[in-house]
Parts: structure tokens; sequence; C-alpha cells
């Protein structure tokens, strides 16, 4: 409710309201578990496996470097989608902080470039894609990937970044 309107955020709505937990978990599974259509990992993005453990690694040292962990309930690998986008969103919260405090708000704003040019903003505008392209029974997933999209380029477009796509 605080966000713009904007007809992403319309479209999940619409498309959760109905849903049932069930058919929400049924069509998460068919997306990202078992054979996976769209995997959720930055490093399933990169060919080369010794990128793909450099890249994991990075993403955790990012993490430890503020005392993050993606250990939450599904104890998820450091480079998947969720735990990247939270950490942004943690990374938007100590800013918006430390502009009422004493914190290096520039110091921030870097490491949040940083983090977008180096990971996120390298692989979940495909990530958001083949989502979308493979969410046609996933209403649900579907509008999720284009809010997500929209939130990813906006980011990178206000912040002048281009990152080198994986």
């Amino acid at each position: 409710r605080e966000l713009e309107p904007s007809p992403e955020i319309d479209d999940l709505l619409a498309a959760v309201q109905p849903s049932t937990a069930r058919e929400l978990a049924t069509q998460f599974f068919g997306l990202f578990g078992g054979t996976v259509r769209v995997p959720p990992y930055e490093g399933s993005y990169e060919l080369d496996p010794i990128r793909q453990g450099r890249q994991m690694a990075d993403v955790a040292a990012f993490y430890r470097a503020f005392g993050a962990e993606p250990n939450g309930p599904a104890g998820e690998r450091p480079d998947h989608a969720g735990c990247e986008l939270e950490f942004l969103a943690f990374l938007e919260l100590r800013r918006m902080a430390a502009a009422e405090g004493d914190e290096d708000v520039e110091l921030l704003d870097e490491i949040s470039a940083s983090f977008l040019s180096d990971h996120a903003g390298r692989w979940l505008p495909t990530f958001f894609a083949e989502v979308t392209e493979a969410a046609t029974r996933a209403p649900f997933y579907r509008a999720l990937a284009a809010l997500g999209a929209r939130a990813i380029d906006g980011e990178l477009m206000r912040r002048a970044l281009e990152p080198a796509p994986l």
C-alpha cells in the first residue's frame, strides 16, 4: 500500500488473491523444484564452474561483511535470488537509517552499487525473464517476476549501472 501504484503490483495482487497456499506451493515446485525449469541461483547462470564457486564465495563475503547469513528457514545458498534481494533490501534499510544517524551513506551506496554490478544486476534480469516465460500456468509467480524485473531495472537505471549480463 505504501508503494506507488503500478501494473506489476496490481497484477501480483490479482494473482495472489484467488490462489490457495497449496496452489502456490504446487506452482513453486513446478518452476523451482524437482527438475528445475528456472534455476534461482546466480551460479547457475555462470558457465565456468570455477567462476561459479568464486561468485558464491564473493556473495557470501558481502553478507559476512554486514553480519548477514543466508540461513533462514529455507537454508538457501548465498547466491539464491531471494537471498540476494533480501541483502539489497537490508542495505537500503541501513542506508535509510544512516541518513538519520552517523553511518556513512556514501559507503553504503557504493556497496549496494558494487553488489548490483557484480551480482544481482548481472543475472536477476535474465532470471525474471525466464520465470515470466516459464510461468504461463503460474500467474502469481509471473506477476512476481514482472515486479522483480521492474525493481531491478529501476535500481540499475537510477544508479546508471550497466553490469555485464550472465
